[in-house]
């Protein structure tokens, strides 16, 4: 009988059924309760074939397909998608399918980064989120509020829609652009809602929501870089008109 050891793990595995392994311990069950990065390739991959055969669980022949790409995800991928046969007992066409998909997944995801790295702008003005966020709110005959969140550097990493339809200064509105930035956990963001009239003046619920937002920002570490009014010809900035300093 095999002793091999999977990757990270300390159990011979074709000795045991998967069903005698501490559940906490099932490579989808840990996947989970502690996060995919907790799991060893051999047990990510045991979770794509599923079941095991008679004599070797899931994760012995996880292991073993892994061996036979030099236990290196990209050169299964290249092994797979080329045709070269990868023999291991029990490996059939809807198993090899499951592997694949998932490792083109991956494949895309990172390509799918790269894009959004590409993406990302510098807003360090009034002007860039203006520009930034133009595309979104031109033309609109009603009102919607979104929320930019950006990393360290002042690099954009997300926009997101909060509202539509107008907005008011509730403790509801504030809520839900906290926990959308809390969640999205970045330290640094920017509020930008559109007047469809045109009109450049902020409103008492304007200045209300800003004020109680540029609080709350303070209190939980966040950097509440500017509240942007959008018209379609200009756009009224509470930073660099002084309001945020009488809020200190």
């Amino acid at each position: 009988m095999s002793t091999e050891m999977a990757e990270g793990n300390g159990y011979p595995l074709d000795s045991i059924r998967m069903t005698d392994i501490q559940e906490s311990e099932r490579p989808r069950e840990k996947l989970l309760t502690s996060g995919a990065r907790s799991l060893t390739k051999t047990e990510l991959l045991a979770i794509q074939i599923g079941t095991g055969r008679v004599g070797a669980n899931a994760l012995e022949m996880a292991h073993q397909i892994l061996e036979q790409a030099d236990h290196n995800l990209y050169n299964l991928y290249g092994m797979l998608t080329s045709g070269l046969e990868v023999a291991v007992k029990g490996l059939g066409p809807a198993k090899i399918a499951n592997i694949i998909s998932c490792l083109e997944i991956g494949y895309r995801m990172r390509a799918d980064k790269q894009e959004v790295e590409s993406e990302r702008k510098r807003l360090d003005n009034s002007d860039k989120i203006y520009n930034y966020i133009f595309p979104e709110l031109y033309d609109l005959p009603h009102e919607e509020l979104w929320l930019i969140l950006l990393d360290q550097q002042g690099m954009t990493r997300a926009k997101v829609r909060i509202a539509v339809g107008g907005i008011s200064s509730s403790t509801a509105d504030l809520r839900v652009i906290l926990r959308t930035a809390l969640r999205m956990g970045q330290p640094a963001m920017a509020l930008v809602h559109n007047h469809p009239g045109g009109g450049l003046e902020p409103s008492r619920d304007d200045d209300d929501l800003t004020e109680r937002l540029y609080k709350a920002c303070r209190m939980v570490g966040i950097n509440l870089l500017d509240h942007l009014i959008f018209t379609d010809n200009g756009y009224y900035s509470y930073f660099n008109n002084g309001r945020f300093e009488g809020w200190l």
